[in-house]
C-alpha cells in the first residue's frame, strides 16, 4: 500500500517491531490521522507485550529502533498496545476488527519534559500538542518536531496554518519551522524583530560568453581526442596495409580492435580517474569553469568504462580502489552510478544497490546463497505449463507450413480430401492428459 506517496511494506514494519524482546506479536494497519473518514491516513502499530509489567519504556525503544532501521515514510505515526490481535479462524490477523486507534504517538524518550516560561510558548506548545495528538503536559518546548515527535512536511503545514490563525504567528512559514524546530526556538524567533529592509530580488546568475566558449572548446578537443584514441589502432592497421584487405590483415584489425576495446574500456579509465578527481572536494563550483570541465571529462570516461562490467561482482570493490574510493572489506556493490569514485565512501559489510528479491531466479547477498526456483509449484502446474508450450508449438507449426488447423489439434489435409487428424483420437486424448 501506498502513505505520503510512497509504497510501503506493512510486514518489513512488523519485522522491525518484532525484534523487540518484549514485544510478542505486533501488526500494523493505516488508520485516519483525525477522527473522520475525510482525514489522511497514517501507519499505526498495534503491539501485544510480553510482559506488561516489566517494561515501561518500550514505546520510546521502539520508536527509537524504527527511526533507525525505517524510512521516515515507514515509521509508524501511532502505536497501541493491546493485550491480544484479533484473528480469524484461518489464524491469520484480521485487521478489520482491530480496536479503534487511541492516536498514541510514537516516540522515542529524549528526557525530561520541559515546560513553557512564557504564555506565548504555552500557547505554541497547546497548538503542536492539538496537531500531534498528545496531552499539552507531556510536550517538552525542546522536542524537536522532526526528531523527537516524528512530524513531517504535511504535519508541518498543519501546524504553520494553525500558528497563522493566531496573533503569534502571522508571518510564520514551513521554512521557518525547519530552520527553528522547538517550541522555545519558534518563540525565540518569533519574539526576534525582524529587519524590515526590503528583500533583494533573486538575480538570475550569467556566464560570460568567453567562459562558455572556453569550456566547449576543451570540451570538443576532449571529444576529439577521445575519438581519435578510440580509431588509432585500426587507423594504423589500415595506412600499414595501404588499405589492402586480406585474410592476415584481417586478423590485424581485429586484433587492433581488441587493444582499443581494452584501452579505452578498461585501462583509460583507470590511468586518467585519479588526475582528473585530484584536488576536488565537496563544495560549490562554478559552471563552466575548470572544475566543471574536469568532471564532465570524468564523466565521460566512467560512461564508458567498466563499471556496468563489474557492477554486482567481487571485482567492483577492488575496481572502485583503483579509482579512488574507500571501500571496506565484503561489500556488495551493485549500482554502476558513480560519478565522483574519489569522494566515494563504504563501510565493511555494506550493500548498494540491491533490491528486495523477486521471483524465481532472485538472489539477495544477505542469504549467502544463490536461490534458483520454479516458479509453479506441483505436478498440475507442470503439466498446465507443458500444456501450453504443445499448444505454443502447434500454432508456430502451424503457421510455418500454412495449413488450417484448431489450436489444440494436428490435421494432415489431403490434397482434395478432408482433414483427417495427425493422431487417433484415444491417442491424442491420452496424449493431452499424460
Amino acid at each position: 500500500m501506498k502513505i505520503r506517496g510512497h509504497r510501503v511494506d506493512l510486514g518489513e514494519i512488523e519485522s522491525v517491531l518484532l525484534e523487540h524482546p518484549s514485544v510478542s506479536e505486533a501488526v500494523v494497519s493505516l488508520v485516519p490521522a483525525t477522527p473522520g473518514d475525510a482525514a489522511p491516513s497514517e501507519l499505526c502499530a498495534y503491539i501485544v507485550l510480553a510482559e506488561p509489567s516489566t517494561d515501561q519504556h518500550v514505546v520510546g525503544e521502539l520508536a527509537a529502533a524504527a527511526s533507525q532501521r525505517l524510512p521516515a515514510y515507514m515509521v509508524p505515526t501511532f502505536v497501541d498496545i493491546i493485550s491480544a490481535l484479533p484473528v480469524m479462524p484461518s489464524g491469520k490477523v484480521d485487521r478489520s476488527t482491530l480496536p479503534d486507534p487511541t492516536r498514541r504517538r510514537l516516540t522515542a524518550h529524549t528526557g525530561p519534559v520541559i515546560g513553557p516560561r512564557t504564555a506565548h510558548e504555552a500557547r505554541i506548545r497547546d497548538i503542536w500538542a492539538h496537531a500531534f495528538g498528545v496531552p499539552a503536559a507531556e510536550l517538552s518546548v525542546e522536542a524537536n518536531f522532526f526528531d523527537d515527535l516524528g512530524g513531517h512536511s504535511l504535519l508541518a503545514a498543519t501546524v504553520v496554518s494553525a500558528l497563522r490563525e493566531t496573533d503569534i504567528g502571522a508571518t510564520f512559514s514551513i521554512r521557518d519551522l525547519y530552520s527553528h524546530p522547538t517550541v522555545r526556538s519558534i518563540t525565540t524567533m518569533l519574539a526576534t524583530p525582524r529587519s524590515q529592509a526590503p528583500v533583494a530580488a533573486n538575480v538570475a546568475l550569467t556566464h560570460a560568453d568567453t567562459d562558455v566558449a572556453r569550456a566547449g572548446g576543451i570540451q570538443l578537443a576532449v571529444i576529439y581526442l577521445f575519438l581519435l584514441i578510440t580509431t588509432l589502432p585500426v587507423s594504423y592497421v589500415y595506412t600499414k596495409n595501404d588499405g589492402f584487405v586480406s585474410v592476415p590483415v584481417l586478423f590485424e584489425m581485429l586484433a587492433a580492435i581488441m587493444l582499443t576495446y581494452l584501452s579505452v574500456r578498461w585501462f583509460l579509465p583507470v590511468i586518467a580517474a585519479r588526475p582528473l578527481a585530484a584536488g576536488i572536494t565537496p563544495g560549490r563550483y562554478a559552471l563552466w569553469g575548470p572544475t566543471y570541465v574536469r568532471l564532465w571529462t570524468l564523466d565521460l570516461l566512467l560512461a564508458v568504462g567498466a563499471l556496468p562490467v563489474v557492477s554486482g561482482s567481487p571485482l567492483m570493490s577492488i575496481y572502485l580502489r583503483i579509482l579512488g574510493a574507500n571501500i571496506g572489506h565484503r561489500t556488495t556493490i551493485a549500482t554502476s552510478s558513480i560519478s565522483l569514485p574519489t569522494l566515494v565512501e563504504i563501510g565493511a559489510g555494506a550493500r548498494s544497490g540491491t533490491a528486495r528479491p523477486s521471483g524465481p531466479g532472485a538472489w539477495n547477498p544477505a542469504w549467502s546463497w544463490s536461490t534458483r526456483s520454479s516458479s509453479n509449484q506441483g505436478r498440475s502446474s507442470a503439466r498446465t505449463s507443458s500444456w501450453n508450450q504443445d499448444r505454443r508449438s502447434e500454432r508456430a507449426r502451424c503457421s510455418a507450413i500454412n495449413r488450417s488447423c484448431r489450436p489444440d489439434t494436428w490435421f494432415r489435409r489431403k490434397r482434395g480430401g478432408r482433414a483427417r487428424p495427425l493422431f487417433p483420437p484415444n491417442t491424442r486424448t491420452r496424449r493431452w492428459r499424460r
